[in-house]
C-alpha cells in the first residue's frame, strides 16, 4: 500500500468530495461548485469589509482568469455581485447575495455534518494536532509555490 502523505491527503480529499456532492445533491441545490461554497463561506467570513477579486485569487492561490471566470458564474447564479468601491470606483468589491446567504446557510448544516463524520474518531488533540501539521504543510508548499513558474491552476485544474 502506498503510505505517501499525498497519497493519502489525495485520497481523503476524494472522500470528503464524494461525501459533500453527495448530502449537497440530497439538498436539491442547483449546480454550485465546491469553490463556489468556499467562496460564499470567505466572503460571509468578511462581510464587515471590503473583499475584492485579487484577495480572493490569493487567498485561494487561483489565477486571475479563473477567479474571473468563477465570480462571473457565480454572478450569473445570483449568489454574489459586484459593487464598485467608495475608495476607488475602478474596482468592484464582491458581495453575497440573497441567493449566496441562503447556499451558506445549508451548506454551513452540510460541512457541520462531514466535519463530524470526518473528525469523529478522533480525539480533540489529535484534531488539533492534524489542523496544526496541515498548516504546517500548506505554508510550505505556499512558499515553494510562490518561488516557481508552475501557475496553481495547472496543479489543481478545475478548481
Amino acid at each position: 500500500m502506498n503510505t505517501d502523505i499525498c497519497f493519502f491527503v489525495k485520497k481523503l480529499d476524494h472522500h470528503i468530495s464524494r461525501r459533500f456532492y453527495s448530502m449537497y445533491s440530497r439538498k436539491a441545490l442547483e449546480e454550485c461548485s465546491m469553490s463556489n461554497v468556499w467562496i460564499v463561506d470567505y466572503l460571509y467570513d468578511h462581510r464587515d469589509r471590503d473583499v475584492f477579486q485579487k484577495e480572493i485569487e490569493d487567498k485561494f492561490f487561483v489565477n486571475r482568469a479563473t477567479v474571473s471566470k468563477m465570480l462571473k458564474l457565480m454572478e450569473e447564479k445570483k449568489l454574489i455581485c459586484r459593487m464598485p468601491s467608495a475608495a476607488d470606483s475602478r474596482k468592484k468589491k464582491l458581495i453575497l447575495d440573497e441567493k449566496g446567504y441562503a447556499l451558506r446557510r445549508l451548506c454551513q448544516s452540510i460541512r457541520s455534518e462531514m466535519e463530524m463524520q470526518v473528525a469523529s474518531s478522533l480525539t480533540e488533540e489529535e484534531k488539533e494536532l492534524f489542523r496544526s501539521l496541515c498548516l504546517k504543510m500548506i505554508k510550505n508548499m505556499e512558499g515553494e509555490m510562490e518561488s516557481d513558474d508552475t501557475s496553481a491552476d495547472e496543479i489543481h485544474p478545475g478548481i
